[in-house]
């Protein structure tokens, strides 16, 4: 069974040996920088995360250049446990409030 959760939001390519600078998009967007992660291809369903620095929030700096032929993927990492929001002072909110 295929994941289309993660499908549908993993960008893959190919090192050149060269390229240090990457565009990428997803389907939909990404909550914060923090929740992207870049892999190397290891093997199938093999991966090694890399370090990476963010130019803005479609582009990304790897150094070293990634070798020729090598794949990696650029991914978005959103945990699913956590609540992505916290209302501490306990008033109900309504849609379209503003607040």
């Amino acid at each position: 069974m295929i994941d289309y959760s993660e499908a549908l939001s993993v960008s893959e390519y190919e090192g050149d040996g060269h390229t240090t600078v990457w565009t990428f998009s997803f389907v939909g967007a990404f909550l914060s920088r923090d929740h992207v992660i870049v892999d190397i291809i290891t093997g199938e369903r093999a991966y090694q995360p890399i370090a990476f620095a963010w130019i803005d929030d479609s582009t990304i700096k790897i150094e070293p250049a990634i070798q020729a032929h090598q794949k990696f993927r650029i991914r978005p990492s959103t945990p699913r446990g956590a609540p992505l929001l916290d209302f501490t002072d306990g008033v109900a909110r309504l849609h379209g409030d503003g607040a």
